[in-house]
């Protein structure tokens, strides 16, 4: 029975860094969570001999590869003629998939190009694996190689076709056909405001027992932790220590499909509390990432980007003395800047964001990274100061994780963050 897996990439456009391959990362991460883990990732060109190189490298290693890219209806895109060279059958059209074809350019009310007809030919005794979103169709193809027997699973490249398709109908193919027995027992946390060197020194001194595997991904500017075992014991005994020993309040899930912006979503429909945006440096990413989860305007009532000092006094009611004393960054501005959100949105709580993400405008008192939280709510409003040394987009970026996690704390009415410089409570 085949025990392992690798994972090739296909796309000219991924190896002249012209397109980043999300698609590994979401593969994997699938994968973990039905307890299957790819041994290798392997990347080559749209060139018909460099594919089938790849596989005969990947299948000395690995009893089943799954394949992303080069299904679409171009002359580059060649991962059904490299798979029907590498496993020795013929390409044969598909009535089912021309349907499809025909179907989906139909509801698009677009004329079927007679270049797709080449996304119906599939390997010989191949299992279709439909496309729910896409044109191009996937497959499932089980051959001999070496004397032994292989499976090679090929999906499109396009990200949003992959991800149903994997879910759908690959990983549990794979899980059926790859794991001895039950799979292994996993859990995980994600953390935010502690450093991955002081998260190692808090877990090393916990002596977790052998047969533990914990793995550490720094994924700015979080933490993820994912522990696995073969038994459910073992697992939550490591995951109940290691919150003690990290801090509960640093960990904001414990599930590694679950981000912050999920936690702090789930936080406010349990709250039934409300929220409102001010934002400067970030220019709106907050917000985005608010509404990035489904069912976000159940309490987001809206935000203001007021980037500029005229927009900070118009929209949201700035006082002008208040930015010609303390400037736009400073506590005082914030305080007005989420109690301006606040009411004129009529929300719960607003959060203000108003900083220096560089690589100008700093100065001595107010260095490039510097950056000003503010929190209003019926009991008042609080301010936060903080300073990241980073790139103008790390800046950013931790500037508006820090303002998601100030809301997750006021909602779970956990203290003030130490890494705060200066705090100011109402």
């Amino acid at each position: 029975m085949p025990r392992t897996l690798s994972v090739l990439t296909i796309g000219s456009e991924i190896l002249d860094g012209r397109v980043q391959d999300t698609n590994a990362n979401y593969i994997a991460q699938e994968l973990i969570a039905c307890g299957l883990s790819a041994s290798q990732f392997h990347t080559c060109d749209d060139d018909l001999s460099a594919i089938v190189n790849a596989l005969a490298f990947l299948f000395r290693a690995s009893d089943a590869v799954v394949i992303t890219g080069g299904l679409g209806p171009t002359d580059d895109d060649l991962t059904r003629e490299a798979v029907a060279a590498f496993c020795g059958q013929e390409l044969i059209e598909s009535p089912d998939v021309l349907a499809h074809l025909k179907a989906y350019f139909q509801r698009k009310r677009r004329t079927l190009d007679p270049s797709n007809n080449k996304q119906a030919l599939i390997p010989e005794g191949a299992t279709i694996i439909p496309n729910p979103v896409g044109s191009a169709p996937g497959f499932i193809v089980e051959a001999s190689f070496e004397g032994r027997e292989i499976a090679l699973c090929a999906l499109p490249g396009v990200p949003r076709e992959l991800k149903p398709m994997l879910k759908a109908d690959v990983v549990p193919y794979l899980c059926g056909r790859l794991q001895r027995g039950s799979a292994p027992a996993r859990s995980a946390l994600r953390l935010f405001g502690l450093p991955e060197a002081e998260v190692g020194s808090r877990l090393t001194c916990l002596s977790f027992p052998s047969d533990l595997k914990l793995s550490y991904r720094a994924h700015f500017p979080e933490i993820q932790l994912l522990f696995s075992a073969d038994t459910t014991e073992v697992v939550l005994d490591a995951v109940a220590r290691a919150r003690t020993a990290l801090g509960e309040e640093f960990i904001f899930s414990n599930d590694i499909a679950v981000g912050l912006e999920e936690a702090v979503h789930r936080l406010l429909i349990e709250k039934q509390q409300t929220l409102a945006l001010a934002e400067s440096c970030t220019g709106g990413m907050v917000g985005s990432m608010v509404t990035r989860t489904s069912g976000s305007s159940a309490y987001f009532l809206g935000g203001v980007v007021s980037y500029s000092n005229q927009a900070k006094k118009s929209l949201l009611g700035v006082d002008a003395e208040i930015l010609t004393r303390f400037g736009a960054v400073s506590h005082e501005t914030a305080k007005q800047m989420a109690e301006g959100a606040r009411t004129r949105f009529v929300s719960d709580i607003a959060i203000s964001v108003t900083g220096i993400a560089g690589p100008e405008g700093g100065t001595q008192d107010k260095p490039v990274g510097t950056f000003y939280l503010g929190l209003a709510t019926e009991r008042g409003t609080q301010t936060l100061k903080f300073f990241f040394d980073g790139t103008r987009e790390g800046v950013r970026r931790y500037a508006a994780f820090c303002a998601l996690d100030l809301l997750r704390r006021q909602l779970l009415e956990l203290p003030a963050p130490a890494r705060a410089e200066e705090v100011r409570l109402p």
